[in-house]
């Protein structure tokens, strides 16, 4: 007795429809923002992991996008952005309109485009990741 595979375990093959690149990015966006947040709240952990709520978070929209990994990788990048914004916006912006010197003001927004990139690209990282490791047929 031959043992035939069941659709949807081979790369590409019949599975669940792919995400459409908004949602999912919205999904891996909220997972890696919580995340983030979670490990915030202890500052110590905070600082050392703060990076692994966007990865994680780029992985989820990555694998609900397809197995296109270009595809993954920008729905990813995208979800970084949505996870890195309401943490800017909400813990950099009051800082800007407590400064006082034209320096002090360059160095924040240099600090706050600084952690918006590194958020996409690991966001981006983790969307490639999901790309591999999903069984969903590509966009």
């Amino acid at each position: 007795m031959s043992r035939q595979t069941t659709p949807g375990y081979q790369r590409g093959q019949s599975g669940p429809k792919p995400s459409g690149r908004l949602v999912a990015a919205l999904i891996g966006g909220v997972i890696g923002l919580v995340i983030a947040v979670i490990l915030g709240i202890i500052p110590v952990i905070g600082v050392v992991l703060w990076l692994v709520g966007p990865a994680v978070g780029g992985t989820v929209a990555g694998y609900l996008r397809g197995s296109n990994t270009v595809e993954s990788t920008l729905t990813a990048g995208l979800a970084g952005f949505i996870a890195d914004f309401p943490i800017i916006l909400l813990g950099g912006t009051p800082f800007l309109f407590l400064e006082e010197s034209v320096t002090g003001i360059i160095i924040i927004l240099a600090f706050m485009a600084f952690s918006i990139v590194l958020s996409v690209v690991v966001s981006a990282i983790g969307g490639a990741l999901g790309a591999q490791l999903t069984n969903r047929k590509a966009p």
